[in-house]
């Protein structure tokens, strides 16, 4: 979160006012963790080292979401302030409320984002905070009403990959308007012109899902799993749910608690000409990351493992079972199982 510069910047939620939690990856990215209708504030916050600027002079912060202006800036920054930026500008006056329309994280959609089809990811505008620190001097003295420029938030063409690259290489969100918002507003008086830029600051946002999707959270290592949970994204929380059912039952399996739950119904494995069970293998289970439609994917038909069987049908090498652990509400309800075939092009984790 940039401290060399003597600031950092917060994304928080306008709903009650907490920070969205920051995920940092090993290529230097930091992600914000959100969910889809999110409306959010960013805020510069600065600290005791934040430089002072003489007499004349001030330092000021700009923001951009997604590569476009958000129509005003901040001046004047100081030790210990904070320059909160709380939606798109839509007007603004000396005399009235300033009203703005909120951030709101929005899906991300290749066919009604437009812009350029691009090769690399970096190349789609989607998905980023980019706050700039500019040393400024003074002009003047402003006579008209404050100078801004209209923005909601709409149009822009962000760009898309071509057809069969991997979906969750793009970002998942971008941001548009929310509610609209009135507040009194102390505008600057006096006119300042850019010099330089003195620092700049990115942040991305994404969905939980989607950075598991990228490697960037495990959700079986448990700090990760603690960040996970304070997402609101209902598919995430589900999938924490059946970790921590899988859980309760690797521990009801250990030597002291094996034999305390049953199968699931309509689940077998294939015993071998011994008579054992060939659960022998089977204590070892892939979760594919099926997040996209709400289900829970759990592959059993790893090669070492004994043949499983569903409803009496031999899941074969090119199919997988299905158990959908979220598809009723009642939780006494058994879970549902079904075959399914194979993607045809295995997802592999890749950088963003």
């Amino acid at each position: 979160m940039q401290a060399a510069h003597g600031f950092r910047v917060v994304v928080r939620r306008c709903s009650d006012g907490s920070t969205l939690p920051v995920v940092a990856t090993g290529g230097g990215k930091e992600y914000v963790m959100s969910e889809e209708g999110c409306e959010y504030e960013v805020a510069v916050v600065c600290d005791s080292t934040f430089p002072t600027a003489p007499p004349g002079y001030c330092y000021g912060a700009e923001l951009r979401i997604d590569d476009k202006e958000v129509g005003y800036s901040w001046c004047q920054l100081a030790p210990h302030s904070v320059a909160s930026f709380t939606g798109f500008c839509q007007s603004a006056s000396d005399n009235a409320p300033t009203v703005y329309q909120r951030f709101k994280f929005a899906k991300a959609e290749a066919s009604q984002d437009a812009g350029p089809e691009v090769t690399d990811p970096e190349q789609i505008k989607a998905g980023r905070i980019t706050v700039s620190i500019s040393w400024k001097v003074a002009t003047g003295t402003r006579t008209g009403p404050p100078n801004i420029t209209r923005n909601d938030g709409s149009g822009g063409a962000l760009g898309h990959l071509p057809e069969g690259k991997k979906f969750f290489l793009a970002p998942s969100l971008k941001t548009g308007g929310g509610a609209q918002d009135r507040r009194n507003q102390n505008w600057s008086t006096i006119l300042y012109q850019p010099i330089s830029v003195v620092a700049t600051y990115e942040l991305r946002y994404e969905t939980a899902s989607t950075l598991m999707l990228r490697g960037h959270l495990n959700k079986a290592n448990p700090t990760h799993r603690a960040l996970l949970r304070s997402s609101r994204d209902p598919t995430v929380l589900a999938l924490l749910r059946g970790i921590d059912s899988d859980d309760d039952e690797e521990g009801a399996a250990s030597p002291r608690g094996r034999g305390a739950r049953g199968a699931a119904p309509g689940v077998k494995r294939e015993r071998d000409a011994a008579g054992g069970s060939g659960g022998g293998g089977g204590g070892r289970v892939k979760r594919e990351p099926g997040l996209g439609g709400g289900s829970v994917y759990l592959d059993l038909t790893k090669a070492e493992e004994r043949p499983l069987k569903v409803g009496g049908h031999e899941v074969k090498p090119d199919e997988i079972a299905v158990c959908d652990l979220v598809d009723s509400d009642d939780d006494a309800a058994a879970p549902k199982w079904e075959v399914r075939k194979r993607q045809a092009v295995e997802l592999t984790e890749g950088d963003a």
